[in-house]
């Protein structure tokens, strides 16, 4: 779809020892092994859409739904219109998509300014 927002790798989960790298485990690449990208948000987004944020069998798997459209959320760094909603369910082990999922929302320009109970508190360029 035109204007979906794609994840290629995730560098997320980098451990630090006093100031150094000591594992990067949880970290991914696409089309390495059986990685396929994923998909942050689709270019037109409908309530009910499933689909994989993060696609790397045995590393990290995670499947949202987008359960609103056009949502306000609060944070303390300001109120966002028009986001987008999602149930996010995470894989670590078999049928760990059973389990409940998570709240997140992506606010348009912004990225995601709510997981589950924490709420973005500042944005803005890095100087």
């Amino acid at each position: 779809m035109k204007g979906d927002v794609g994840k290629h790798t995730s560098l997320l989960s980098v451990k630090q020892q006093h100031g150094h790298m000591v594992s990067h485990a949880g970290s991914w690449q696409a089309y390495t092994q059986s990685h396929r990208p994923g998909l942050l948000i689709p270019g037109v987004p409908h309530v009910g859409m499933t689909y994989y944020q993060e696609l790397a069998p045995g590393v990290a798997m995670e499947r949202a739904e987008i359960v609103r459209l056009a949502d306000r959320v609060h944070t303390p760094a300001g109120a966002w219109n028009q986001c987008v909603a999602l149930i996010v369910y995470t894989k670590q082990k078999w049928l760990d998509f059973l389990a409940p999922g998570v709240y997140r929302a992506y606010a348009p320009g912004i990225g995601v300014v709510q997981e589950h109970d924490m709420k973005l508190v500042r944005y803005g360029y890095i100087q």
